[in-house]
């Protein structure tokens, strides 16, 4: 049988249920007994240290909620140590826009990276240009042939255009 992320709690409540002596009798005591098997030493420490170890590998939002998250467990955190961290986990190209932008807050940071991420995804996107007069290599000739014979124009396509203009660079 493969690892079972629950075994060791789903252990730990049966040795309860079967032991009447250990069995928790109050909610509070439950929690404490929880608490006191399955919680790190030291979980500000624990949550510190994942915050200084983390970086985005995926999208600026996705990272910024598990950053958020991952804050949320350090008591006194300072925005501006928030906001330092988390401009320090992110990708390279998103870090260096955000640096230079000079963000105020936490929330500012995140608002930029994102924003930098966005624009950034929607150049890299390939286009569908779908403008007659941008067709790649409309003219295969060289643009030598400029008849309405050469391409076929349906009565419902757009029309050829009047006039080709072709310019040739010669160097000197």
């Amino acid at each position: 049988m493969g690892w079972r992320p629950l075994a060791a709690p789903l252990d730990w409540w049966r040795s309860l249920e079967d032991s009447v002596d250990l069995r928790p009798s109050t909610w509070e005591n439950f929690k404490i007994e929880l608490e006191n098997t399955f919680q790190t030493i030291n979980p500000v420490e624990t949550a510190r240290n994942k915050l200084a170890l983390l970086e985005q590998v995926t999208t600026v939002r996705q990272y910024a909620t598990q950053f958020r998250s991952t804050a949320l467990l350090i008591p006194g955190i300072t925005d501006e140590e928030k906001m330092d961290r988390f401009i320090r986990g992110l990708k390279l190209e998103v870090q260096k826009e955000t640096r230079f932008k000079t963000p105020k807050s936490f929330d500012e940071a995140v608002q930029i990276a994102e924003r930098y991420e966005g624009v950034t995804y929607q150049v890299q996107m390939p286009r569908t240009n779908n403008n007659r007069f941008n067709r790649a290599n409309r003219y295969a000739d060289g643009g030598a042939s400029t008849s309405s014979t050469s391409t076929n124009y349906s009565s419902a396509a757009a029309p050829a255009p009047a006039a080709t203009l072709q310019l040739r660079f010669t160097p000197d």
